[in-house]
């Protein structure tokens, strides 16, 4: 039995108990819906992609113009950030605990409740998990050691979101960088699992820093505001030397260069203009400081 077919089954039972997955979730959907084809690949190489993570974290009220997802882990944030916490839930379409995750979300009394939480379930308090299993929340456990509760989560989503032909244009983790060093290679890691897996833009956010993955060819970033307060930002190329990469809008724009860790990298640049564009021909990790 393959990961689809047990995500297929799980959804037409009853989720007041928890459902337990012995095998590995993968693929949950088809290789044509959930991956990119090729001539979408090649028309997003010829016109920008477009970034807007600014909108996410404004300090107004104003409604998020994109429809998107968000994914709670297993970390705590200072209290400061709570209340963007509360706003990214509050506003999201689909709403999803990964395994510790619902500790938080019910620490910080999260409204609505989650449509869903899963993983190995290790990590979620006994006290956390009778609450949301008697509220009639789907608890999903997938105990394959082989991926991390954060990518099974995410393949959770896709699935939930063909299911219910869903249209989103985005996911926001919150947490998942930070902390332990292997904790956030292993959240890089999942970025790139994503983009061979979904159109969706997916952003890595801990408060202090926002992370995602530029993939090969043309995007534009729309740091609005951000340019004027001198925040960081960075160009990492983790996974592969990047032989071609062209900027425009930083302090120390790149044009035609190579970025390698042991010769070159983009870290502590700063962002000079409201869009931010950037070529390359292989994966990017863009970072940049919010506060």
């Amino acid at each position: 039995m393959n990961g689809g077919s047990f995500l297929r089954r799980a959804a037409c039972v009853s989720f007041s108990f928890t459902t337990k997955c012995r095998r590995k979730p993968f693929p949950c959907s088809s290789q044509s819906s959930a991956t990119m084809s090729s001539t979408s690949m090649s028309a997003s190489r010829r016109r920008p992609m477009l970034w807007r993570p600014m909108e996410f974290f404004s300090a107004s009220d104003e409604p998020i113009s994109q429809r998107y997802a968000v994914v709670l882990v297993n970390q705590s944030l200072p209290s400061c950030y709570h209340q963007q916490i509360r706003k990214l839930w509050a506003k999201a379409a689909l709403r999803f605990c990964a395994d510790g995750g619902a500790n938080e979300s019910f620490q910080l009394n999260l409204t609505p409740l989650p449509d869903l939480i899963s993983g190995d379930l290790d990590s979620i308090r006994v006290d956390v998990k009778k609450y949301y299993e008697k509220a009639g929340v789907p608890l999903i456990q997938t105990p394959d050691q082989d991926y991390t509760d954060l990518i099974k989560c995410l393949d959770l989503l896709l699935y939930e979101t063909q299911k219910k032909q869903q249209v989103i244009q985005c996911v926001v983790v919150i947490g998942a960088i930070g902390g332990r060093f292997d904790h956030t290679m292993a959240a890089i890691d999942t970025l790139f699992w994503w983009k061979s897996h979904s159109a969706m833009q997916l952003y890595l956010w801990n408060g202090q820093s926002l992370v995602f993955l530029l993939d090969k060819g043309c995007h534009a970033i729309a740091v609005d505001s951000f340019c004027s307060e001198k925040k960081q930002c960075g160009l990492l190329p983790i996974g592969a030397p990047c032989e071609h990469v062209t900027t425009t809008g930083l302090k120390w724009n790149l044009r035609n260069q190579r970025l390698r860790f042991g010769e070159l990298i983009s870290s502590s640049n700063q962002c000079l203009e409201e869009v931010v564009t950037i070529e390359t021909d292989s994966p990017l990790v863009w970072t940049m400081e919010l506060t």
